[in-house]
């Protein structure tokens, strides 16, 4: 973590890709608006913020310019053990293989802190709220959103518990 306390993560943002999930989980009412929107995460915690230097973005950028688009739909309501309900996005598989390939490239950041044995991609809906028939009632009728993201965010949170993108990465032209 920074010294400030602040930290960065890598995403998919999908707020633009799947608009009607995103305004359901806003009228849920378990996010504001400076928020992280929508999202499947990348990489997170990522280095510190004051970390962020043109060589780690130089490798970022040349990391996504080398791969292709990841193609996915959000097709299922979901839950983990703990009650934190989500969006699946399927197949899961290249996102999985983006994952592993960005925490390689940067092992000093593994998903999650290495705190699960196994990445599960997925777009956070509600944290457990005890109302899990509610969101699934609002969101899986909007279910399957096709999602075909033209780049990942590097995000910052610039106060506590508020994020905004810092910067775009491209996946591979045309790919």
């Amino acid at each position: 973590m920074s010294p400030d306390g602040l930290r960065t993560a890598i995403v998919i943002l999908l707020d633009d890709l799947a608009p009607e999930v995103a305004d359901a989980r806003y009228e849920l009412g378990n996010y504001g608006p400076n928020e992280v929107e929508l999202h499947v995460t990348l990489l997170f915690p990522f280095v510190p913020r004051d970390r962020v230097a043109d060589a780690v973005l130089d490798s970022l950028r040349a990391f996504f310019a080398g791969r292709p688009r990841p193609s996915f739909a959000l097709a299922r309501v979901a839950a983990f053990a703990e009650g934190t309900i989500y969006a699946s996005p399927e197949p899961a598989a290249p996102l999985v293989e983006l994952i592993g390939a960005l925490a390689a490239r940067f092992p000093e950041t593994p998903p999650y802190g290495g705190v699960h044995e196994e990445t599960v991609p997925h777009a956070t809906l509600a944290y457990p709220t005890g109302d899990e028939s509610r969101v699934r009632a609002r969101v899986q009728p909007l279910l399957p959103a096709a999602c075909e993201p033209a780049h990942a965010s590097l995000i910052e949170e610039f106060e506590p518990c508020r994020w905004r993108e810092l910067h775009r990465l491209p996946f591979a032209e045309g790919a």
